[in-house]
């Protein structure tokens, strides 16, 4: 299997790459703008380096987005991790978004290949009242200010694909929170909806 990969260093995206290599799988790390950086996160862990290839470059630019895409013939499955700060100056995701779907058309064959995008829980609805009603946790009052702009950036994504790439097999995935330490193998688990903060 060979996994095409946007983010591979950021929170998320690090540690889908240590277990797409360390479960043997075959993956290219499209638009890298730091190879040093992310050889130096992969140094303490143990994979065949043969199964990993890097095309560095910038998500933003459609040059090395679709370069990264022509770096190989066939890909089974394509993540995306791609973000930004909180405040969303540079549109990264909404942007990125569009020129990977973008070069997904242009190059990817593979009809099975499957397209998975990570998001914030701020698209995810979250039930506030006492009646029940859902809405968006980003148009919900206990979302801090400071992920709001992150939040309308994912939302565009999500009506982008919805609108403009219905030919495409795609899943989002929006945790609520990911912590950066080690796991600890308790997780809660909840579909369409935010899950309850825990205690």
């Amino acid at each position: 299997m060979h996994v095409l990969t946007f983010g591979s260093t950021g929170l998320i995206g690090r540690y889908i790459l240590v277990e797409l290599l360390k479960h043997g799988y075959h993956v290219t790390v499209g638009c890298i703008r730091n190879r040093e950086r992310l050889l130096s996160m992969l140094a303490t862990h143990n994979y065949d380096h043969s199964l990993l290839s890097i095309v560095e470059g910038n998500v933003l630019d459609k040059e090395d987005v679709e370069r990264s895409f022509a770096s190989c013939s066939s890909f089974d499955a394509v993540i995306s991790t791609i973000g930004e700060k909180p405040d969303c100056i540079g549109k990264v995701q909404s942007h990125g978004a569009r020129l990977l779907f973008d070069a997904f058309k242009k190059f990817v064959k593979n009809v099975d290949c499957y397209f998975v995008l990570f998001a914030g829980s701020p698209i995810l609805d979250v039930c506030e009242d006492a009646n029940g009603l859902s809405k968006l946790f980003l148009h919900s009052k206990v979302l801090p200010d400071l992920w709001r702009p992150s939040g309308d950036e994912y939302l565009r994504v999500f009506d982008m694909v919805c609108s403009d790439y219905k030919e495409i097999t795609w899943c989002l995935v929006c945790p609520p929170m990911v912590a950066d330490k080690a796991a600890d193998g308790v997780y809660e688990v909840a579909r369409n909806v935010h899950p309850p903060s825990p205690g």
